[in-house]
């Protein structure tokens, strides 16, 4: 039996598709709510066809579609939205000839490649993760607003940081007691208060996911690493998994985490610039993290990364933020191999080179 191809652009409230045969041949186009019940009644008409591969853009509503295909029998093909090139670069974009670009080009096999679908306590580490980032990035916001608002007031409130701990809001609070302003602090100190409700909650919940079981083996092993801490640990085991099996090697986990360098290519011109910021920022950032600690503590300065590391700074100081960088590619390298091989970190193991 032949196989039929679809490609489909989801909105927030509805999708377009457009389903071909592998000779390329248009099938049906139209249009249907973003909903699991529209999604079942679109695809159900080709459950005697054979085999289906249905093309969509990753995004928010990937893993319920992803599940709907999937019920099905289907074959489900995400992927990177900035990888397909063929809506990217087209100056006519709309819903309908992105779902009929997808389907041309499932037909000729010219897709980017299919993203990884985290399900059961990936999905759950992720998604409470990006929550605790949202809670702290509004708690930071909101103390700037307070900041603002004493110094309106000409009170200075230090440089004591209102996202870290609530015992800030209240000497913020205390002394801005009797100001004009004093009403407004409340009312953003009451906000503050429910935020830090909602954030212990979060993070009681993260700890519970990764304490036992695999998960929790896995987080001590990574824990071993200089440098790495508990969130570190836990943003790798979101993104890898407990035994990170989606990577064959470090270095792919490098490039996905955007840890690897970009190059420029014209003819024969082939020049290397910054890394690619690719993937999760939050790993990124736990990973840097992760490396100024590692430089600092006395078993990475002993190891032969720290000697590198040191050699590398002492020609040129302005290197410093660059060597960093290439260190946290190396620590993450380190966790990859942790978990994979199920084995502590080992620095006689480690070379000088990459």
């Amino acid at each position: 039996m032949s196989t039929v191809y679809a490609g489909m652009d989801f909105g927030w409230r509805s999708f377009r598709y457009e389903f071909r045969t592998s000779r390329n041949q248009v099938l049906e186009r139209g249009g249907a709510p973003a909903t699991p019940e529209a999604l079942k009644q679109v695809l159900a008409k080709y459950a005697s066809t054979g085999r289906v591969q249905v093309a969509f853009e990753a995004g928010t509503q990937m893993h319920w579609i992803d599940q709907v295909i999937q019920e099905l029998g289907y074959d489900s093909y995400p992927f990177h939205a900035a990888h397909f090139q063929m809506t990217v670069k087209s100056k006519s974009k709309t819903d309908k000839k992105d779902a009929e670009r997808m389907a041309v080009a499932a037909v000729k096999q010219n897709l980017p490649p299919r993203v990884y679908v985290p399900e059961g306590v990936e999905r759950v580490l992720r998604e409470s993760l990006m929550e605790r980032a949202s809670y702290q990035k509004e708690l930071n916001a909101w103390g700037n607003r307070l900041h603002a608002l004493a110094m309106g007031e000409g009170v200075d409130l230090g440089k004591r940081s209102l996202c870290q701990s609530l015992a800030n809001w209240d000497a913020a609070l205390a002394a801005l007691a009797g100001t004009r302003r004093e009403a407004a602090a409340r009312q953003w100190y009451t906000r503050a208060v429910h935020q830090f409700q909602w954030l212990e909650a979060n993070e009681e919940k993260l700890r519970a996911l990764v304490s036992e079981g695999e998960m929790g083996e896995a987080r001590r092993r990574l824990e071993t690493i200089p440098g790495i801490g508990f969130w570190a640990a836990t943003g790798i085991q979101a993104w890898c998994g407990p035994r990170a099996s989606r990577f064959a090697t470090g270095r792919q986990a490098a490039s996905y985490f955007g840890l690897t360098r970009s190059v420029y290519e014209s003819g024969q011109i082939r020049r290397p610039g910054h890394i690619t910021k690719t993937g999760p920022p939050l790993v990124r950032k736990w990973l840097t993290q992760a490396a100024w600690a590692f430089i600092r503590s006395a078993k990475g300065q002993a190891s032969a990364w720290g000697r590198w590391q040191t050699k590398m700074t002492s020609r040129d100081k302005d290197r410093r933020k660059k060597a960093t960088i290439a260190l946290a590619r190396r620590i993450l390298t380190a966790a990859v191999a942790c978990l994979r091989k199920e084995t502590e970190w080992d620095p006689e193991v480690l070379k000088s080179r990459r």
